[in-house]
Protein backbone atom coordinates (compact mmCIF):
# COMPACT_ATOMS: atom_id res chain seq x y z
CA UNK A 1 0.00 0.00 0.00
CA UNK A 2 1.28 3.53 -0.68
CA UNK A 3 2.82 5.27 2.43
CA UNK A 4 0.61 8.12 3.79
CA UNK A 5 2.04 11.54 3.33
CA UNK A 6 2.85 13.16 6.65
CA UNK A 7 0.50 16.12 7.61
CA UNK A 8 3.77 18.07 8.27
CA UNK A 9 6.01 19.58 5.71
CA UNK A 10 9.89 20.42 6.03
CA UNK A 11 10.34 24.23 6.16
CA UNK A 12 13.12 25.36 4.28
CA UNK A 13 15.08 28.26 5.83
CA UNK A 14 14.40 31.40 4.10
CA UNK A 15 17.89 32.87 3.00
CA UNK A 16 18.56 36.38 5.57
CA UNK A 17 17.27 39.87 4.26
CA UNK A 18 19.93 42.47 3.64
CA UNK A 19 17.34 44.54 3.85
CA UNK A 20 16.49 43.50 7.22
CA UNK A 21 19.35 43.54 8.36
CA UNK A 22 20.33 47.03 7.38
CA UNK A 23 17.13 48.11 8.82
CA UNK A 24 17.93 46.48 11.90
CA UNK A 25 21.79 47.50 12.24
CA UNK A 26 21.93 50.86 10.23
CA UNK A 27 23.22 53.15 12.72
CA UNK A 28 25.90 50.61 13.98
CA UNK A 29 26.98 49.51 10.67
CA UNK A 30 27.64 52.95 9.13
CA UNK A 31 29.05 54.29 12.10
CA UNK A 32 31.25 51.52 11.88
CA UNK A 33 32.54 52.02 8.31
CA UNK A 34 32.39 55.32 8.24
CA UNK A 35 29.85 56.78 5.99
CA UNK A 36 28.14 59.15 8.09
CA UNK A 37 30.48 61.85 6.99
CA UNK A 38 28.98 60.98 3.21
CA UNK A 39 26.18 63.49 3.59
CA UNK A 40 23.98 60.73 2.73
CA UNK A 41 20.06 60.41 4.06
CA UNK A 42 19.06 57.57 6.10
CA UNK A 43 17.37 56.31 2.96
CA UNK A 44 20.29 56.67 0.64
CA UNK A 45 22.51 54.99 2.88
CA UNK A 46 20.00 52.18 3.01
CA UNK A 47 20.21 51.68 -0.43
CA UNK A 48 23.47 52.36 -0.83
CA UNK A 49 24.28 49.39 1.79
CA UNK A 50 22.32 47.18 0.33
CA UNK A 51 24.85 45.77 -2.36
CA UNK A 52 27.34 45.27 -0.18
CA UNK A 53 25.36 43.85 2.49
CA UNK A 54 24.08 41.14 0.40
CA UNK A 55 27.73 40.50 -1.41
CA UNK A 56 28.69 39.26 2.21
CA UNK A 57 25.92 37.85 3.37
CA UNK A 58 26.05 33.89 4.50
CA UNK A 59 23.27 31.42 4.24
CA UNK A 60 22.94 31.85 7.94
CA UNK A 61 21.68 34.85 9.30
CA UNK A 62 24.90 37.10 11.32
CA UNK A 63 24.34 39.72 14.24
CA UNK A 64 25.14 42.99 13.09
CA UNK A 65 28.44 42.37 14.85
CA UNK A 66 29.45 39.47 12.74
CA UNK A 67 27.98 41.28 9.53
CA UNK A 68 30.22 44.92 9.83
CA UNK A 69 32.98 42.11 10.33
CA UNK A 70 32.67 40.81 7.32
CA UNK A 71 32.20 43.85 5.64
CA UNK A 72 35.38 45.01 7.00
CA UNK A 73 36.88 42.08 5.65
CA UNK A 74 35.83 43.29 2.06
CA UNK A 75 36.07 46.86 2.77
CA UNK A 76 38.06 47.85 -0.76
CA UNK A 77 34.81 46.35 -2.24
CA UNK A 78 32.25 47.70 -0.39
CA UNK A 79 34.08 51.17 -0.42
CA UNK A 80 33.89 50.53 -4.41
CA UNK A 81 30.45 50.27 -4.03
CA UNK A 82 29.38 52.57 -2.21
CA UNK A 83 30.98 55.42 -4.54
CA UNK A 84 29.36 53.83 -7.55
CA UNK A 85 26.59 54.55 -5.86
CA UNK A 86 26.98 57.86 -5.14
CA UNK A 87 27.97 58.56 -8.19
CA UNK A 88 24.86 56.99 -9.96
CA UNK A 89 22.51 59.67 -7.54
CA UNK A 90 24.32 62.40 -7.41
CA UNK A 91 24.43 64.88 -10.19
CA UNK A 92 27.06 66.75 -8.01
CA UNK A 93 29.84 65.56 -5.27
CA UNK A 94 30.41 67.65 -1.79
CA UNK A 95 33.35 67.92 -0.71
CA UNK A 96 33.78 64.57 1.37
CA UNK A 97 31.81 62.48 -1.48
CA UNK A 98 34.09 63.70 -3.75
CA UNK A 99 37.47 62.98 -1.27
CA UNK A 100 35.56 59.33 -0.45
CA UNK A 101 35.42 58.38 -4.25
CA UNK A 102 39.06 59.77 -4.86
CA UNK A 103 40.30 57.57 -2.31
CA UNK A 104 38.61 54.14 -2.09
CA UNK A 105 36.75 54.35 -5.59
CA UNK A 106 39.47 52.24 -7.60
CA UNK A 107 38.08 50.95 -10.53
CA UNK A 108 34.80 53.01 -10.43
CA UNK A 109 36.63 56.30 -9.69
CA UNK A 110 39.02 55.49 -12.66
CA UNK A 111 35.85 55.10 -14.95
CA UNK A 112 34.71 58.26 -14.18
CA UNK A 113 37.62 60.26 -14.03
CA UNK A 114 36.40 63.03 -16.05
CA UNK A 115 33.58 63.57 -13.71
CA UNK A 116 36.03 64.08 -11.18
CA UNK A 117 38.17 65.94 -12.34
CA UNK A 118 35.64 68.44 -13.43
CA UNK A 119 34.51 68.17 -9.84
CA UNK A 120 37.16 68.64 -8.19
CA UNK A 121 38.24 71.79 -9.87
CA UNK A 122 34.12 72.91 -9.55
CA UNK A 123 34.65 72.36 -5.38
CA UNK A 124 38.10 74.32 -5.76
CA UNK A 125 40.14 71.05 -4.66
CA UNK A 126 42.96 70.94 -7.31
CA UNK A 127 44.71 69.14 -5.10
CA UNK A 128 42.90 66.11 -5.49
CA UNK A 129 43.87 65.97 -8.87
CA UNK A 130 47.13 64.27 -8.29
CA UNK A 131 45.00 61.64 -6.50
CA UNK A 132 42.56 60.75 -9.24
CA UNK A 133 45.68 61.22 -11.84
CA UNK A 134 46.94 58.06 -9.57
CA UNK A 135 43.87 56.10 -9.53
CA UNK A 136 43.72 56.56 -13.62
CA UNK A 137 47.18 54.90 -13.72
CA UNK A 138 46.49 52.21 -11.40
CA UNK A 139 42.88 51.30 -12.59
CA UNK A 140 42.26 53.10 -16.08
CA UNK A 141 43.80 52.94 -19.41
CA UNK A 142 46.44 55.32 -19.73
CA UNK A 143 47.75 56.39 -23.15
CA UNK A 144 51.23 57.26 -23.89
CA UNK A 145 50.69 60.51 -24.39
CA UNK A 146 50.13 63.34 -21.13
CA UNK A 147 47.77 65.95 -21.54
CA UNK A 148 49.54 69.10 -20.75
CA UNK A 149 46.57 70.43 -19.34
CA UNK A 150 45.03 68.62 -17.10
CA UNK A 151 47.76 66.34 -16.68
CA UNK A 152 46.28 62.60 -16.91
CA UNK A 153 47.90 60.04 -19.84
CA UNK A 154 44.33 60.04 -21.00
CA UNK A 155 45.10 61.23 -24.56
CA UNK A 156 42.45 59.70 -27.34
CA UNK A 157 44.25 58.52 -30.72
CA UNK A 158 42.57 62.01 -32.40
CA UNK A 159 44.97 63.83 -29.65
CA UNK A 160 41.69 65.01 -27.80
CA UNK A 161 42.43 64.45 -23.89
CA UNK A 162 39.02 62.72 -22.95
CA UNK A 163 39.51 64.37 -19.25
CA UNK A 164 39.19 67.53 -20.03
CA UNK A 165 38.88 67.83 -23.54
CA UNK A 166 42.32 69.59 -24.35
CA UNK A 167 43.68 68.85 -27.88
CA UNK A 168 47.22 67.85 -27.83
CA UNK A 169 49.25 69.21 -30.54
CA UNK A 170 51.34 66.60 -32.70
CA UNK A 171 53.77 68.36 -31.92
CA UNK A 172 53.68 68.32 -28.00
CA UNK A 173 52.92 64.55 -28.43
CA UNK A 174 55.96 63.99 -30.91
CA UNK A 175 58.57 65.06 -28.37
CA UNK A 176 56.68 63.33 -25.39
CA UNK A 177 57.45 60.33 -27.37
CA UNK A 178 60.53 60.49 -28.63
CA UNK A 179 58.95 59.82 -31.99
CA UNK A 180 62.03 60.27 -34.53
CA UNK A 181 63.53 57.28 -32.57
CA UNK A 182 60.52 55.01 -32.58
CA UNK A 183 60.41 55.40 -35.92
CA UNK A 184 63.78 54.26 -36.55
CA UNK A 185 63.00 50.91 -34.17
CA UNK A 186 59.58 50.67 -36.11
CA UNK A 187 61.79 50.78 -39.68
CA UNK A 188 64.23 48.23 -38.28
CA UNK A 189 61.87 46.09 -36.75
CA UNK A 190 58.23 45.92 -38.55
CA UNK A 191 57.65 43.40 -41.12
CA UNK A 192 57.31 44.09 -44.79
CA UNK A 193 53.81 44.63 -44.97
CA UNK A 194 53.71 46.90 -41.89
CA UNK A 195 56.00 49.28 -43.48
CA UNK A 196 54.24 49.56 -46.61
CA UNK A 197 50.81 50.11 -44.92
CA UNK A 198 52.72 53.14 -42.61
CA UNK A 199 54.29 54.87 -45.88
CA UNK A 200 50.54 53.97 -47.74
CA UNK A 201 48.68 55.84 -45.07
CA UNK A 202 51.25 58.09 -43.88
CA UNK A 203 50.39 57.75 -40.82
CA UNK A 204 51.44 55.14 -37.59
CA UNK A 205 49.63 54.39 -34.25
CA UNK A 206 51.85 54.93 -31.23
CA UNK A 207 50.81 52.84 -27.66
CA UNK A 208 53.13 52.42 -24.68
CA UNK A 209 54.98 49.45 -26.18
CA UNK A 210 56.15 51.04 -29.77
CA UNK A 211 54.92 52.21 -32.74
CA UNK A 212 52.19 49.92 -35.31
CA UNK A 213 50.70 50.71 -38.69
CA UNK A 214 47.50 51.82 -38.65
CA UNK A 215 45.35 48.68 -40.42
CA UNK A 216 47.44 46.13 -37.96
CA UNK A 217 47.24 48.25 -34.86
CA UNK A 218 46.24 46.39 -31.60
CA UNK A 219 43.05 48.91 -30.59
CA UNK A 220 42.80 47.41 -27.75
CA UNK A 221 46.12 49.29 -26.17
CA UNK A 222 45.66 52.89 -25.70
CA UNK A 223 47.62 54.88 -28.52
CA UNK A 224 47.35 58.29 -30.42
CA UNK A 225 47.83 58.54 -34.14
CA UNK A 226 51.12 60.70 -35.74
CA UNK A 227 51.78 61.34 -39.03
CA UNK A 228 54.69 60.24 -40.98
CA UNK A 229 57.30 63.06 -42.24
CA UNK A 230 58.76 62.99 -45.42
CA UNK A 231 61.88 62.11 -43.67
CA UNK A 232 60.10 59.77 -41.77
CA UNK A 233 58.94 58.34 -44.35
CA UNK A 234 62.45 58.68 -46.27
CA UNK A 235 63.68 56.18 -43.62
CA UNK A 236 61.16 53.62 -43.91
CA UNK A 237 61.75 53.50 -47.63
CA UNK A 238 65.26 52.56 -47.33
CA UNK A 239 64.82 49.70 -44.84
CA UNK A 240 62.39 48.53 -47.39
CA UNK A 241 64.74 48.72 -50.03
CA UNK A 242 67.46 47.35 -48.18
CA UNK A 243 65.48 44.32 -47.33
CA UNK A 244 64.77 43.34 -51.12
Amino acid sequence: MPRKASGKRRSRRKPPSAKALIEKGQDEIVQALGLDILGLSKEELAEALEPPVSMVLGASKPSIEALIKRLKRHLPNVYSMIAAYILENRDRLTVDQLEFIAAYGGRVAAGAVDRLYEEARRLGREDLIPMLITVWEKYGKPSPVKCPRCGFRAVAPDLTCTVCGHLVSEENARRQLGFEDLVKVFAETADERSLKEALETGVVYVTSTGVWSLRLAPRERPGVVIGLSEEEKRVIRERLRGRS
